[in-house]
């Protein structure tokens, strides 16, 4: 899985994608995975990171880690694979603390909603494009602040991404379909952070563990 999360404050999860969801539809394509079943994954080279951005604020990831499950042969399903567990952390604040904020602030994520779903859209190349739905996310600063990380309304949030077969990455960028949003706080965040209504950027990259890689194709 390629890159995961970017510049951000509430480092919302998680979650995954620079995704353009133009081509062939998912519905009108027969996919097939090989080397799928149930897969760890970890950061790749890139820190994870989540931006507000209304206001800039950057949350910080250096460590994510986590369990997906992949379809295994010729797929009628479609998400193809479901993230199982997923986890951030920063290395600065002990082996599972939580990642950096802006102006020293600490932030621990809280995924929720999980599992969430990899939807295959298009592909080109070996790199399969698409997106993570069913995201959710609880943020908890230091300063007391905390929020809810969703899509509109409080539904679950979508965020593009795209597959690299030729190194097992999950790249995770915004795109047409992220939609992430603050949809909730404590009354107690710092407004010049973040806001309810204000929008989540993620970036960044996580690789599945092991070898052979997944291998998805388009028929």
């Amino acid at each position: 899985m390629r890159k995961l999360i970017r510049t951000g404050l509430t480092a919302a999860v998680v979650t995954g994608t620079a995704l353009s969801l133009v081509a062939t539809p998912a519905s009108a394509a027969t996919w097939t995975v090989q080397n799928g079943g149930a897969k760890t994954f970890q950061k790749a080279s890139t820190n994870l990171i989540a931006e507000d951005i209304e206001t800039g604020a950057v949350v910080t990831c250096n460590v994510v880690n986590g369990g997906a499950t992949l379809d295994n042969g010729v797929s009628d399903n479609n998400p193809l694979a479901t993230v199982d567990s997923i986890a951030f952390h920063h290395t600065d604040n002990g082996a599972n603390g939580p990642c950096n904020g802006p102006g020293g602030l600490l932030v621990e994520i809280q995924p929720g909603n999980l599992p969430w779903g990899l939807t295959a859209v298009s592909q080109t190349g070996g790199v399969t494009t698409g997106f993570l739905s069913g995201v959710k996310a609880h943020i908890v600063g230091s300063d007391g602040c905390e929020a809810d990380i969703t899509g509109p309304g409080g539904a679950a949030g979508t965020v593009d991404g795209n597959y690299d077969n030729a190194d097992g990455t999950l790249n995770l960028l915004s795109g047409t379909s992220n939609n992430l949003e603050v949809t909730a706080d404590n009354g107690l965040c710092d407004p010049l952070l973040i806001n309810i209504g204000d929008h989540i950027r993620l970036d960044g990259e996580v690789v599945v563990n092991g070898s052979p890689k997944p291998i998805i194709t388009m028929s």
